[in-house]
């Protein structure tokens, strides 16, 4: 079967056997001369047509060139048959992957892949040759080019009867390799770059036995620079070159050669997915994303580099790009869309200026996990920073709903209702808080941040239910925490309750005034001597006031409230 690997990716037709190649299937079963594929060049966009008549000339000039003893060049009509039975045309250029696909269905032992080009004098042919067993050893071609087709195809084949000189030596270092006779592949090899000095298949054959072998590492790296020197973009050389550079730490030759790396099989995602990890472990996302932006572009919709692409944008702080990317997984894999992308995605959208995309992830994020408050408390923390604090009290009350013992929702709900001007409520929450074990010191010092609040607002108003307010909160806290400033707060809030409604109790002959300023002067001679650790001073000043004015309202009680 071969796969196409297109934006529908997808699984095609599989090929018939007998149907498809039947020259193949009545193949002898003799010794048989070794076979080459040529399908459909690549050429310019809507130059179709050119890469497939320009595949025909090299095909026909090979079959011309080469008796079928020497060389069998699958004929056009068997190539024809299959790609069309896998829902190809016959001039449809191939990916790597499926070239190799289908000339391992065909029995090739090599593969040709290139790219045709119109020139003002005619024509220009890039091309390499693949062995079929793996694509990961190829060979470029000399570049050739004519005034007609048949002139690139005439030079192309000579060119590669020079290139095939090596082919049997190196034929014979792989099986010697893989039969663990190392010395004898690394010496077949050699044998083969005498026969073709340019000889890439061959040096990459002596990088594996010279491997198999445990030679100095040194020394494959002198045969690997050999290879980069005649194709800068073998794969295996460059793996040999980047793991050198990484174990001698030269970073910036080890970026170098992992670009050129994913550069040569951009469509490998397995390939683009270890090189993008080695160049977030290095923090080098600028260098990954041209690497991942080009991936996704040849393999639109691919889980696997849509999880890359989420973790690469995301460390390289691309908002825009991170986003787009998680509104595609979205699209095709909600399966992807765990608790770190909707935390991630909310960050990306708080970057990118959009606070209502934010407070819609977190809201998705409770939907997806209705059992967890975190996403509930971090969608009202969202509605609060954007004022809209009824929107986040019901939020938090949903968060209570489902997790009455949830750290923190009580202050929230508390801070809300304060917010709202509803005192009672707050405290209420303040309570039931502390009843559940709730960050019990948190709770008191909100509570006593807001009876500084309403003390505030007893000096600026005068008003006696102001200090009042500052009382109940203060006491609130104090019941919670212990705390000296507490004491302090309590004693100067009653202090200027006693001292007003004393002032005011002689001219209206009010005996509820007389009794609460005698009131509240006992509780601040009672209260002010656990102030005295704050401020001295302070502390004294209300202790003098108390002393000063606390029998005067006490007399006056006495004559008042007969």
């Amino acid at each position: 079967m071969i796969e196409r690997i297109s934006p529908a990716r997808g699984a095609l037709a599989a090929l018939a056997v007998a149907a498809a190649l039947p020259a193949i299937a009545m193949a002898q079963r003799t010794v048989q001369p070794p076979r080459i594929m040529v399908t459909a060049f690549h050429a310019a966009q809507g130059e179709k047509t050119l890469g497939c008549q320009a595949a025909t000339a090299v095909r026909e000039k090979l079959a011309d060139d080469n008796p079928q003893r020497i060389l069998f060049v699958i004929p056009r009509e068997d190539l024809k048959n299959a790609l069309e039975q896998s829902g190809y045309q016959e001039c449809d250029p191939l990916a790597s992957n499926d070239a190799k696909a289908l000339a391992n269905f065909a029995r090739a032992d090599e593969y040709v892949e290139g790219t045709v080009t119109k020139t003002a004098a005619g024509f220009k042919l890039d091309s390499r040759l693949f062995l079929a067993r793996d694509n990961t050893y190829s060979q470029p071609m000399p570049s050739v080019d004519g005034a007609r087709l048949n002139d690139i195809a005439g030079k192309f084949s000579r060119a590669l009867d020079d290139v095939r000189r090596q082919i049997e030596d190196e034929k014979e270092c792989y099986l010697n390799t893989r039969q663990d006779k190392a010395r004898e592949g690394m010496q077949k090899a050699r044998d083969a770059i005498k026969r073709y000095n340019r000889a890439v298949l061959a040096r990459v054959c002596l990088l594996q036995a010279m491997d198999k072998a445990k030679m100095p590492k040194d020394s494959l790296l002198a045969v690997a620079q050999e290879i980069l020197a005649i194709d800068s973009s073998s794969r295996p050389a460059l793996q040999i070159t980047s793991s050198w550079y990484r174990e001698k730490g030269d970073t910036t030759r080890w970026v170098d050669a992992l670009v050129k790396l994913v550069a040569a099989d951009p469509t490998n995602v397995r390939l683009v997915n270890d090189v993008i990890n080695q160049l977030g472990q290095l923090k080098r996302f600028p260098v990954a994303i041209p690497i991942i932006k080009h991936a996704l572009s040849e393999q639109q919709g691919d889980a696997q580099l849509l999880a890359l692409a989420f973790k690469v944008y995301y460390g390289a702080e691309s908002w825009k790009d991170f986003i787009s990317v998680g509104d595609e997984i979205a699209r095709i894999d909600t399966a992807m869309m765990d608790s770190s992308y909707f935390y991630r995605m909310a960050q990306a959208f708080t970057a990118d200026s959009q606070p209502a995309k934010t407070g819609e992830m977190f809201a998705k994020a409770s939907q997806k996990f209705p059992t967890s408050t975190t996403w509930l408390l971090l969608l009202a923390q969202t509605q609060r920073q954007a004022g809209q604090n009824q929107q986040a009290m019901e939020t938090y009350k949903k968060a209570l709903a489902v997790d009455p013992k949830t750290k923190g929702i009580y202050l929230q709900l508390a801070r809300s209702y304060a917010e709202l001007n509803q005192p009672d409520s707050s405290m209420a929450m303040i309570r039931a808080g502390a009843g559940v074990r709730d960050t019990v010191t948190n709770l008191a010092v909100f509570a006593l941040g807001q009876g500084n609040n309403w003390y505030k607002k007893g000096q600026a108003s005068k008003s006696r239910d102001d200090y009042l307010m500052a009382i109940r909160w203060t006491a609130l806290s104090d019941t919670l925490v212990a705390d000296a400033r507490a004491s302090m707060l309590i004693a100067a809030s009653a202090t200027n309750i006693a001292v007003s409604a004393l002032q005011e109790a002689g001219p209206a002959k009010s005996c509820d005034l007389a009794k609460m300023s005698s009131d509240y002067f006992t509780m601040v001679s009672l209260i002010v001597p656990k102030a005295f650790q704050v401020n001295k001073e302070q502390a004294g000043q209300l202790m003098g006031y108390a002393t000063q004015y606390g029998p005067s309202a006490e007399k006056l009680k006495t004559q008042l409230c007969k």
